[in-house]
This record gives structure tokens, sequence and C-alpha cells, in this order.
């Protein structure tokens, strides 16, 4: 279900992208869409809470974390009686997504938690009293929530933003090799602004995966840069491209310039699959997808529990969002550049 959706979400955005055509304006309902859908996607990614089922927040809280978790669950309906032993209110409570097995839940005060009632709930598991401790509730009846990694927690929400942006960096070049191979085969100087349009957007969009990615590798890691296989391979990439525009301000004849630019380009393109996809997942690193199936991470993993719905829908809304984006500042970009150029004739 995973890959159908971003499947769908990759080609609903391309479509978009072209139409009506990838150098006309777009219209009003066109940018109103992509604003709305931009909109959406901030909203899915951000403000759902983190959580995960009472399974796997036992298991966290107790063996590998020690400190409370949000979990969610389903309180059952009866009135809380209080432990004398513990000195302490309890109440039994199931996990909201497996329903299985029962469990208490501890508190020092008394609460207004509801009977048959969805919450979620940052507790801990303590195994002195058999029972899970409540520290407080961060969403009663909730409609969304994301799911809990140890390895990334919060720091998920910040996945289905630079992953995105990674993915279009890639479709930018790919875009570019494609109208620099349409260039030399037509000499249309058109297709040259487009190809240096897609690269330049393209960088700036592997630019900002790279600052994502640092921020995300600062909380994760304990520094924004690691030299970990993936982010060397980005920075090596980079380089590539722009020694790319270097070369275009290098030389004046624009057909020289164009010529030359549509070869480096598609030379250029030829590296993109072997550091984006390939050589990060060969070589040991720090970084998930780096190596093994086990560290494959949410987007790229076969394991059904690694994205839930919730974020699965936020992953194809932001994948639509950000392409749109993207087509947008190119269309603007194309525009620009042949207004200039008709300009200087």
């Amino acid at each position: 279900m995973k890959f159908i959706i971003i499947s769908v979400a990759f080609l609903i955005s391309i479509l978009l992208g072209f139409f009506p055509k990838i150098d006309k304006p777009k219209s009003t309902i066109w940018k109103l869409t992509a604003i709305i859908i931009m909109i959406t996607a901030i909203i899915i990614n951000i403000i759902p809470p983190v959580a995960t089922n009472l399974e796997n927040a036992k298991i966290i809280t107790s063996k590998i974390f020690d400190y409370p978790i949000n979990s969610t669950l389903v309180l059952n309906n009866y009135s809380p009686s209080f432990d004398e032993a513990n000195k302490m209110w309890s109440y039994f409570i199931k996990s909201s997504e497996t329903n299985k097995n029962t469990y208490k839940l501890f508190s020092k005060e008394k609460t207004d938690l509801k009977g048959n009632n969805d919450y979620i709930i940052r507790l801990k598991y303590d195994e002195n009293i058999a029972g899970f401790v409540f520290h407080s509730l961060i969403s009663e009846n909730p409609i969304f929530s994301i799911p809990y990694l140890p390895q990334l927690e919060e720091r998920i929400k910040i996945m289905n933003f630079h992953v995105p942006l990674a993915w279009l960096t890639v479709l930018a070049y790919l875009i570019s090799m494609i109208y620099s191979i349409k260039y030399l085969r037509k000499r249309d100087i058109y297709n040259d602004i487009k190809a240096s349009s897609a690269a330049y957007l393209g960088t700036i969009f592997c630019v900002l995966a790279t600052l994502t990615g640092a921020v995300w590798a600062k909380y994760n890691w304990g520094s924004y840069w690691n030299w970990d296989p993936r982010q060397t391979s980005i920075f090596v990439l980079l380089l590539i491209y722009f020694a790319y525009f270097i070369l275009r301000s290098s030389i004046e004849k624009e057909d020289l310039k164009a010529r030359l630019s549509a070869v480096y380009s598609i030379i250029a393109f030829v590296t993109v699959p072997f550091f984006i996809f390939i050589l990060p997942r060969i070589a040991s690193g720090l970084h998930p997808g780096s190596g093994s199936e086990e560290t494959l991470g949410p987007i790229l993993a076969t394991k059904s529990d690694m994205l839930n719905p919730t974020m699965q829908l936020g992953f194809g809304v932001s994948i639509i969002a950000f392409s749109m984006l993207f087509f947008w500042l190119y269309n603007l970009h194309i525009r620009a550049k042949k207004l200039e150029k008709e300009n200087n004739y």
C-alpha cells in the first residue's frame, strides 16, 4: 500500500506539473490548489502527535529508554480505584491499536479520564508495580497519530519534508538531462533554458534537503555534519552541479555554452543514481538505509508497521505539495529566462 501511495503521488505531481505546458502560465485554480495542498501537508505532518501502542511502550520504556513516551490507549468503562499498596489511583487500559492485553495505569492524582475513550497519554512502564505510570494527557479521541520509532521519536516528522526535497532533486536533474538531450538534437536554445533552470532548482532543493538532513543529524547523531556516506555522497553531488554553473558562467558564446552544458548535464546525471541510491545503501553508515534491510528506514522498508496510514497519507501529500512548488518555481524561472533572452535581442 505504501508504494502504491508513493507511486500515485508522483504520477499526480508530474501530471499537474506539466499541465497545461511546462512553460505556460499556471492558472489561478492551479496556484490555489498548490497552496491548499502545501498547507494540508504542513498540518498533517506537524500537528498529529507521535505515539505507539502499549505493547511497544512497555518494551521501550522498561528496556530501552528510561523516560516516558506517548502511547495510544483505550480506558475501560469503569470507575478508577485507589491502590493502597502503591498509593496511587489505578485504571485498566488496552491498546487502541491491538486491543489485546489489559494493563494497569497508575496515577498519583485522580484524573478526568473517561471510560471507552481513546487517548494518547505520556506514560512509562514500571516493572516494580507491574503497570504504567501516568505522566500527562496528550490528546483525547485523537483523529491522527504518527508512529513512534525509537531511533527517530519526534524527529520522524521532518522525514516528510526532507525526503520529498531529496527525491525532487533527482527529478529536477532528470528533467535537466532530458532537455539537454533535446537541445543537442534540435539546437533549440529554449531547451537549454529548460535544462539549466531544472538544474538550478534541483541544486536549490538539494541544498534544502542537505540542510534539513543536517538539522535531523544534529539531534540524532550529535552534530550537523558527520561525513556519513549519505552526507558525503550529497556533498560530492553538489560539487558536481556547482561545477555545472561555473562552466556556464565561464563561457560567453551562447551556442558553445549550451552545447557544453548539455553534454555536462547528461554526464552529471549518470552520477545521480549512484550517489543518491546506490553508494549510501552499500556503505555502512548512520543514516537510515545504510547497508542493510534493517536500516532501510520508514519510506523504503518492507515492514508494514514502519509507516502508519497517517504517515503514508502525509508523505503522499508532501510529495504532491513539494512537486507542485517545484513545478511552479520551474515555470516562473523558465518564463523569466525567456523574457530576459527576448529583451536582449
